[in-house]
């Protein structure tokens, strides 16, 4: 693939180098929109180094991911041009072409809105410049008057809210309480001027006036009523966002272009089979395929990503393995989301809805809505599920991306009979963690995984793009929040609507951050955490951002920040660098206090006699009768449940010296706890139990 090379752009040379077999890294990569344009070249910095073993993402670090993980499958395959679609794709996202009469760039391109919505996607760019970008004055009139046209045609919801945009990116202090005084005096002006006309006019003339009045307002009125509903009727149409991710003028849009980088990185042809997670799983030589989708114990190459499914309140993991919902999908609905080779990729892998245990309501069962239903759907597949696929389910940004829609089974209905399969929707991944630098964690790293964090400067270092800490001291500290009112320093005026809506902003991005924002505090995680710290004017939200930033942030952030982790981490053929083994003691010492604060408290618990008998006794007792109850039909019979039947001597025997030497290695390590030396993790992790994503 030939790489275009625009003057005075840094593009990196094509990826020749073959790092050692046994040279592997992990890679986490969080979301954040335009931000991704960082990620391409900062990817292909690492591959010259390092093998990709696990790669996991969220949102737009979802498809990085995806596109990373197809790289490094091309490179097992002994394809020479794996790496090129990551190398071209800063360059793809900074080609300028004329599209819808102005000059757009290919990330923006990429953005296609549905039938229905483009005055919506109209409005938001033309906000989203004047937020971003800060055009002069002479831009600001001009969006103003085409903002008016859009009034005069109806659409006055969105041209408000977009002129809001507009006015307040002035730098005038006043400018953002403009429009709403030019409200306040068009109402007073009315006002009084029907009050003259009622004092001087003849009363003919009055009710005239006043009739106008009334006739004028009812008319806008409806118009805003009805821009309103056809807004939210096409948003609805489109499964609530503005862009589906697919085509609709012919023109490539993210997931077509996704899926054609996904399959030159493997070596494939555009009619070649999609790559699948379980594609990645066996990739290298060796690793002996296993039943169909069935994961390996080491795959060769793991991908991860993940989605929010909002209508059961919790994060879902791609691929769905073993903890996981079970998860179904209707073609019909799923047409409009993804490209016909994509889908038919998934109805192949795909099984009809049937029993998975006795729990799950029978094919035949509930009204005949509900049985066609059942007939309809298809369960959506895990190793044979196309990573394409699964990147578009994570990158569902609220409003800019449609969510995507899944059934499950709704086990709130106590009788199975009528228990019934509900529609779900699927969003965005980063609504639950948009940084989850914990998906390949082990107590003692063979290799190291590094996380890139898309983050913003902060003021004392507004002039640090990158931050990777250089000793185990650095990054403890939490980062403020500048927009909640009296955060130091104060945040400007914190009285009136611009402190509260900053209050309420902090406290929907602390729902959302809190667990990453510890999680990257934690020893043995920020010393590998490099934080890209990008400007208010780039990535995020700004589609709007010109070819040279775009590509300026490649290079400055993306290929940089590369550099400086092999700076600190090592390249091929280093011998173990400082920061690597200060990393491997940090983490060492993270395993072995954590252990011993947890086992204290299993030691203490087993041999506690609070509820009458230890743990030990317990284990014994379980060879005469039942651990487990068994469950109960409506009728109050038993239901035959082997998992709790009573255990064989040597099953209990196996159990309760277990639980002592347990308890042996806990007295072990209180004895040789004061010989570990002076080093203690800050903060030192907790070790403990979670469910499975």
């Amino acid at each position: 693939m030939a790489v275009r090379k625009p003057p005075g752009v840094a593009v990196p040379d094509p990826l020749h180098e073959d790092p050692p077999e046994d040279r592997y890294c992990d890679l986490v990569l969080n979301g954040g929109v335009a931000s991704g344009v960082v990620y391409p070249w900062a990817l292909l910095g690492l591959a010259r180094h390092y093998r990709f073993r696990s790669i996991g993402g969220n949102s737009v670090g979802a498809l990085a991911a995806a596109l990373a993980a197809a790289a490094e499958y091309g490179r097992c395959q002994n394809h020479a041009a794996a790496f090129e679609p990551l190398r071209q794709a800063p360059l793809d996202f900074a080609e300028e072409k004329c599209s819808h009469r102005e000059l757009r760039t290919g990330m923006l391109r990429l953005f296609q809105p549905a039938a229905g919505l483009d005055p919506w996607f109209e409005m938001l760019l033309i906000a989203l410049r004047a937020i971003y970008e800060k055009p002069g004055a002479g831009w600001r009139l001009g969006a103003l008057a085409r903002l008016a046209s859009r009034a005069l045609r109806g659409d006055l919801v969105v041209a408000a809210l977009a002129a809001a945009a507009v006015l307040r990116a002035g730098r005038s202090p006043c400018s953002g309480r403009l429009l709403v005084a030019v409200g306040l005096v068009s109402v007073i002006s009315v006002i009084l001027l029907v009050a003259a006309a009622l004092i001087h006019a003849p009363p003919h003339m009055a009710w005239l006036i006043v009739g106008a009045g009334l006739v004028l307002g009812l008319t806008y009125g409806v118009s805003v009523w009805r821009t309103w509903r056809r807004g939210l009727n096409a948003l609805r149409r489109n499964h609530w966002g503005l862009c589906s991710g697919r085509s609709r003028n012919g023109e490539e849009a993210l997931l077509e272009w996704l899926h054609r980088g996904i399959q030159l990185s493997a070596g494939r042809g555009e009619h070649d089979p999609p790559l699948t997670f379980s594609d990645l799983w066996h990739a290298r030589a060796g690793v002996a395929p296993p039943a169909q989708g069935e994961r390996p114990i080491e795959p060769a190459i793991e991908l991860q990503m993940f989605s929010t499914l909002v209508s059961l309140g919790r994060p879902v993991r791609w691929p769905l393995l073993d903890g996981g919902p079970r998860l179904f999908f209707d073609p019909r609905l799923w047409r409009r989301l993804f490209p016909k080779r994509l889908l038919d990729a998934v109805l192949a892998a795909s099984r009809p809805y049937e029993q998975a245990s006795d729990s799950d309501p029978p094919p035949h069962s509930g009204s005949l809505r509900q049985q066609a239903l059942k007939r309809r759907l298809r369960e959506i597949p895990a190793g044979d599920l196309p990573i394409a696929v699964a990147a578009r389910l994570s990158m569902s940004f609220p409003l800019l991306f449609s969510c995507v829609p899944v059934y499950a089974i709704d086990y709130e209905q106590q009788n199975r009979e009528l228990r019934e399969l509900r529609r779900a929707w699927m969003t965005d991944g980063g609504l639950c963690t948009n940084f989850p630098i914990h998906l390949f964690d082990a107590a003692h790293p063979r290799w190291p995984t590094f996380g890139l964090m898309l983050s913003r400067r902060i003021g004392p270092f507004e002039d640090q793009a990158l931050w990777l800490p250089e000793c185990h001291r650095e990054g403890r500290a939490d980062n403020w929040d500048r927009g909640v009112p009296d955060a130091p320093p104060p945040a400007g005026d914190e009285k009136g609507p611009r402190g509260l809506l900053g209050l309420l902003l902090g406290m929907a991005l602390t729902t959302m951050n809190w667990s990453d924002a510890l999680t990257s505090r934690l020893p043995h995680v920020r010393n590998r955490v490099l934080r890209m710290a990008l400007r208010d004017d780039e990535g995020q939200l700004n589609l709007v951002m010109p070819r040279q930033r775009i590509l300026a942030m490649a290079h400055r952030y993306g290929s940089c920040g590369a550099e400086l982790i092999l700076d600190r981490y090592g390249r091929a053929g280093d011998p173990p660098t400082p920061a690597w083994q200060e990393h491997v003691y940090v983490r060492a010492m993270n395993e072995l206090l954590g252990l011993r604060e947890h086992l204290r408290g299993y030691a203490a618990a087993a041999g506690s006699r609070a509820q009458g008998a230890t743990l030990d006794e317990q284990l014994q007792a379980a060879a005469h009768r039942r651990p487990l109850r068994p469950k109960q039909d409506r009728k109050g019979v038993e239901r035959p449940d082997p998992a709790g039947e009573q255990l064989e001597a040597r099953q209990a025997a196996a159990l309760r010296e277990a639980v002592q030497a347990v308890a042996a290695l806990e007295r072990e390590l209180a004895r040789r706890e004061a010989d570990f030396g002076p080093y203690r993790p800050e903060p030192t992790p907790e070790l403990g139990l979670r469910a499975p994503l």
